[in-house]
């Protein structure tokens, strides 16, 4: 049924979606050589390096630094005020082709398709329901860009490498947290930053969290993805569970049911040309991720 209730609940999950439920790895069994930039050789920065370096290794080595398509599939819920579940999830299948695109096909059908392309490091954004295919909004972008600026695979394979990278270990600050954490800080030349925790025991990533611009005011938003769950899928480890919080309160979680990293065919992932029959796009009420 073609309703606006399912447009509805789509619309609800699909700022989760965007954040990618992004490709990490279980301990490959090859050895792994750091592509992190040389940074100053105080101890705070060896010790970031090593757990850096550790954390890739963890994740799949050459599998995680290397692989270039992904696909997941799985089920997503968001939230509303107050990180209540406001749905039943909606079913979700991901096609990802690192670093530039990203596919997401939504409800059982598959008849809500949300569709992500960076050029000159710039995204754009379509979605294709049964009104035909139509830009997304410019504040729906940005989330999502800043989103896949700021995952696992673009800081643990881009930023990592890049000239005047500098990285730090600092004490992790986290009140009520049983696990033992080892906690790094992140920053790059051109202005982008981040925290991630790592399990001392496993090295895996547990969460990452970093600043945005609120787009509704003049402060700021903070950003956190947990991981959990990790199992390994040719030979990369990957978390089948992974929550989004903002300001402390959660917005949307996502659960995989199956990854793989095989590749797929690039037509998946041509840019859509929007439909001369489609009607204007209409603000879908969102849950408070969007």
């Amino acid at each position: 049924m073609k309703s606006s209730t399912r447009l509805f609940s789509c619309r609800a999950v699909f700022v989760l979606l965007m954040l990618g439920v992004l490709a990490l790895g279980v301990a490959a069994q090859q050895t792994f050589t750091s592509t992190a930039a040389p940074i100053p050789q105080t101890p705070a920065n060896r010790a970031a390096r090593k757990l850096v370096d550790q954390a890739i290794q963890a994740l799949g080595g050459k599998a995680f630094l290397q692989y270039r398509y992904k696909t997941s599939v799985g089920r997503a819920f968001g939230f509303e005020n107050g990180g209540n579940v406001s749905n039943i999830g909606v079913p979700v299948y991901i096609y990802s082709r690192y670093p530039d695109a990203r596919r997401i096909e939504l409800t059982k059908r598959r008849d809500v398709i949300d569709f992500f392309l960076i050029r000159g490091g710039k995204a754009s954004g379509w979605e294709t329901t049964y009104r035909g295919t139509e830009p997304l909004k410019a504040k729906q972008v940005a989330l999502w860009q800043d989103v896949h600026d700021h995952s696992l695979p673009v800081i643990l394979r881009d930023w990592v490498k890049a000239p005047g990278t500098l990285m730090i270990e600092q004490a992790p600050q986290h009140e009520g947290v049983t696990q033992m954490l080892q906690e790094v800080y992140i920053g790059t030349n051109d202005g982008h930053d981040a925290t991630i925790d790592f399990a001392q025991d496993t090295h895996l990533p547990v969460k990452i969290s970093w600043r945005r611009v609120d787009p509704d005011g003049d402060g700021y938003l903070r950003e956190t993805e947990s991981f959990e769950d990790y199992q390994v899928f040719g030979g990369i480890n990957t978390p089948m569970s992974v929550e989004r919080r903002e300001n402390g309160v959660r917005v949307a979680q996502t659960f995989l049911s199956s990854v793989n990293y095989q590749a797929q065919p690039d037509t998946l992932f041509v840019q859509p040309t929007p439909s001369t029959k489609a009607a204007p796009h209409k603000q879908h009420k969102k849950f408070h991720h969007a």
